[in-house]
């Protein structure tokens, strides 16, 4: 099975000693008795920290590994040349990442191209104002003093229960001059590569959620209690994380614009009900309206309908509006 997920970041732990091959250069912990008692590696995509008192490995490792192709992201399809890129730096066999690894944190991410990133992400950012499941939206930096990024996330004081969604423009992102790990992954790449990877991202905008304990990789992949969270587990599931997050967020938004709404008659609550129904655009519900009731005077109704979605306030909505629904179907 091939899952519908991809991945940006992983962190495993394995509960195994292994050893840095001869030629890499690494950090020695020693204590007081000049005894190694930890020994970490960190280069662009992959950090290996080995706890010798504990006798585990702990792996971070990104889509940075894959180098001008990032954007092919960890996946199932892609899961060979990370093995291949971690093996040059500790062996271990391929069923040891894959099997006996437990998964302790990840980032979920689907990336989209869209045109009109910048005015796709300020309407996100303006429709993520409405919701109350998670925290007001905040942004995480701007482009040209453009909206280029926000974050939610949950209200809640204790990080096991804390998930994140960050919705961005990856390309602002990887060029932002603040960003070490990003400077560091470009110049590790040749010219050629590096101007096909950000030729690659032009006009990609990134959905990502980060899920930072066990107990929010069960609730969000739906797994059992006692599912072992292997590498294997998290790449074969067909829980699309990214979408359910996005709906969850955003999905009915419009109906928290509308509740006190008060019709002054029965024809203006039908007329009410079928903009409801067709999300309050006006060209659908006049469409809506002649295929049910059929010959009316459009001029009339097209007043009336004007005249309730400007009642209710989300005028000013209806492009966020649009906005959702189009990323909608593309993630």
């Amino acid at each position: 099975m091939i899952g519908v997920n991809s991945y940006d970041k992983i962190k495993i732990i394995i509960s195994k000693v292994y050893r840095f091959n001869e030629n890499v250069e690494y950090i020695k912990i020693v204590n007081n008795d000049s005894e190694v008692v930890k020994s970490s590696y960190k280069s662009v995509g992959l950090e290996v920290t080995i706890n010798h008192e504990f006798n585990n490995t702990i792996i971070v490792f990104s889509a940075k590994l894959l180098g001008s192709n990032a954007t092919e992201l960890v996946t199932c399809n892609t899961l060979d040349q990370i093995y291949t890129a971690i093996n040059k730096v500790i062996r271990m066999p391929y069923n040891e990442l894959v099997e006996d690894g437990v998964v302790l944190r990840l980032e979920v991410t689907r990336d989209i191209s869209i045109a009109n990133k910048h005015e796709v992400i300020e309407s996100l950012f303006n429709y993520a104002k409405l919701q109350t499941k998670y925290k007001h939206p905040k942004r995480c930096f701007k482009s040209k003093k453009q909206v280029c990024s926000f974050w939610l996330k949950k209200d809640n004081t204790n990080s096991t229960f804390i998930d994140f969604l960050c919705i961005y423009d990856k390309k602002a992102e990887v060029i932002k001059g603040s960003n070490k790990l990003n400077r560091e992954f470009l110049d590790a790449l040749s010219s050629e590569d590096r101007l096909r990877y950000l030729e690659s991202i032009q006009n990609m905008v990134r959905f990502e959620v980060k899920l930072n304990s066990s107990y929010l990789i069960r609730k969000h992949f739906n797994f059992e209690k006692g599912t072992k969270l292997s590498l294997t587990t998290i790449l074969n599931s067909d829980t699309p994380i990214v979408k359910n997050m996005v709906v969850k967020i955003f999905d009915g938004l419009p109906q928290n614009l509308v509740n006190n709404f008060q019709p002054k008659n029965k024809a203006q609550l039908c007329d009410y009900l079928a903009l409801k129904q067709n999300d309050f655009n006006i060209s659908k519900t006049i469409e809506f309206l002649k295929a049910s009731l059929g010959n009316m005077k459009v001029s009339r109704i097209a007043k009336n309908l004007s005249e309730i979605v400007a009642s209710v306030g989300i005028v000013e909505h209806i492009s966020c509006l649009t906005a959702y629904q189009e990323v909608l179907k593309e993630i």
